[in-house]
């Protein structure tokens, strides 16, 4: 990872766009907003419905995957890369994890916050680095090292 800043898109595409493109194009980035929005809230349900529970986490294990891999797929092209950047990473802690324990999720929680605040756009101008190394890396049980 680079020095580079993370900076949602607010223009369209460098292309000659007609003015029905960019009304469309900010219809679609809208419409992500508001899905990427909801999706946020489910993730957060999921966590929170594991917590407490004692292995049984299959369903929200794969619905929490399936989740982040649609926001990994869309996020960068609606201009919210660092949505790509933070869905990809949690998707892989997940994969590594087939039954995680309450500080697991708890650690995946933070991960969606990332996600709310950089559609917030509250990490324009900071480092990739800097926002992906501010979160827990703890994606095997204790006593087994991390996976980046």
């Amino acid at each position: 990872m680079g020095k580079a800043s993370i900076r949602h898109r607010t223009s369209a595409p460098d292309k000659a766009s007609s003015p029905d493109f960019e009304v469309i194009l900010e219809r679609l980035k809208g419409e992500f907003v508001e899905y990427a929005k909801d999706t946020i809230v489910e993730l957060e349900n999921l966590i929170k419905a594991g917590q407490g529970q004692d292995g049984a986490h299959e369903n929200i294990i794969k619905t929490v995957r399936r989740s982040v891999h649609d926001l990994k797929g869309t996020g960068d092209s609606f201009g919210f890369p660092l949505i790509t950047l933070l869905a990809h990473r949690m998707e892989s802690i997940f994969a590594a994890r087939p039954d995680p324990d309450d500080e697991f999720l708890t650690d995946a929680q933070c991960f969606v916050d990332h996600m709310r605040w950089a559609l917030e756009g509250r990490f324009d101008g900071i480092s990739e680095a800097d926002i992906i190394g501010s979160l827990p890396n703890r994606s095997k049980p204790a006593g087994a090292e991390a996976v980046e």
